[in-house]
């Protein structure tokens, strides 16, 4: 009997072995199918970082010029290289971010609500603080315990604008946009693609102790970004902007703006802008309507402009001459319409001369139906 239960007892710890063997095999095999199947990329990924070197090699950014009236380069965009801050929030994880922002803004003058909005991202592993650090604003972000906690310096190529606010309309500014850095409004937009260049790389594999396989190095040398020379006439521009602002001032107006063209070729000579920025603080500009060139980016009824085109037309035809005259009652009746001039007066016998001089509506008109319909539509399109 003793002998029985002797067997019994040595069945039932073979059958509990087989059983722990069975649940270890499946613990094993099913953490095998995980990493060859479910985690498959994410190991292929960190034995590629194992065994391969990858460094993107960036471009520099093609350079912006106006020019002067000898044909010299001016340069109004321009690259230095330089440190900016950045911050990995999510190795700021358990640490007070309110404490951090208020060192930051201490130390950089930033904005403490935007700083906040930035670091409070728990799985984000880079949000830009601040470009273009001073001297002693480096010296004070290493004094102050925050770098390798959380942030870090990168040295980069900065794009620097030497005349501050001079033709900041034309030519935009370069900073962050939707987490990358590109081209924004202007020049520094519309031109971004060859203006930025193309990247190359540095592409090796790595052996056993961790060293470079020679034979493995592949190397694409970056492509740096082609340079722009404006129409600008630096010289008349400095000039434009500088009567705008009296003007303004002197009016107390709110905006103006002032194009300056090469009739021959239709060159820009010059174009204005104001309110103007300084391309070198654009995250300091809250209105976004400030970065817009009115010149071309809003719409405006044409008015007076109008009267000198139609007046030019009717000259190129032969349908006036300069003493041309016309009887001004003041209101013409056309197509449904009541055109009356801008006083409401009407003012005679006058010349074609006058009719310029005074910006009468009505002798617009006159002139417009001497040209006709066909003739007028085919000089508006030309213009």
């Amino acid at each position: 009997m003793k002998f029985d239960n002797y067997n019994v007892t040595i069945n039932q710890r073979i059958k509990i072995v087989i059983f722990i063997f069975f649940i270890i095999s499946s613990l094993i095999i099913s953490h095998f199918f995980s990493i060859q199947l479910m985690d498959h990329k994410k190991y292929v990924v960190l034995a590629e970082r194992q065994h391969n070197v990858f460094k993107e090699l960036m471009p520099k950014r093609g350079s912006i010029y106006t020019q002067d009236k000898d044909g010299k380069k001016i340069p109004v965009a321009l690259n230095k290289n330089g440190f900016s801050l950045y911050a990995i929030p999510k190795n700021l994880v358990g640490q007070d971010i309110g404490i951090l922002s208020e060192k930051l803004v201490e130390i950089l003058g930033v904005n403490k609500d935007e700083i906040l909005k930035r670091l409070n991202k728990p799985n984000d592993p880079f949000e830009p603080i601040k470009d273009n650090l001073s001297d002693a604003e480096i010296e004070a972000l290493k004094n102050s315990g925050l770098i390798g906690k959380g942030f870090e310096f990168l040295n980069e190529d900065y794009r620097v604008y030497p005349q501050n606010e001079f033709l900041s309309h034309v030519i935009g500014y370069y900073g962050f946009k939707e987490g990358e850095r590109k081209g924004n409004y202007g020049v520094e937009e519309y031109y971004d693609e060859i203006l930025r260049g193309e990247s190359g790389f540095i592409k090796a594999e790595k052996d056993a102790s961790r060293k470079i396989i020679p034979l493995s190095k592949q190397i694409k040398m970056p492509s740096d970004g082609v340079s722009i020379i404006l129409t600008i006439d630096q010289n008349i521009q400095f000039v434009v902007e500088e009567k705008m602002k009296e003007v303004m001032k002197k009016w107390d107006a709110e905006s103006g703006l002032a194009i300056v063209m090469e009739p021959k070729t239709g060159k820009i000579l010059a174009m204005a802008s104001f309110p103007e920025f300084n391309p070198n603080n654009y995250s300091k500009i809250n209105n976004f309507e400030v970065f817009k060139n009115s010149n071309i980016q809003n719409l405006y009824e044409p008015g007076s402009v109008i009267k000198p085109l139609t007046a030019s037309i009717a000259l190129e035809l032969e349908k006036i001459t300069p003493q041309t005259t016309y009887n001004d009652t003041g209101v013409v009746k056309i197509g449904g319409y009541t055109i009356k001039n801008f006083d409401g007066t009407a003012y005679g016998v006058r010349t074609m001369t006058e009719v310029l001089e005074k910006s009468l509506n009505t002798g617009a008109v006159f002139m417009q139906k001497l040209i006709g319909k066909e003739d007028f539509l085919k000089y508006f399109r030309d213009f």
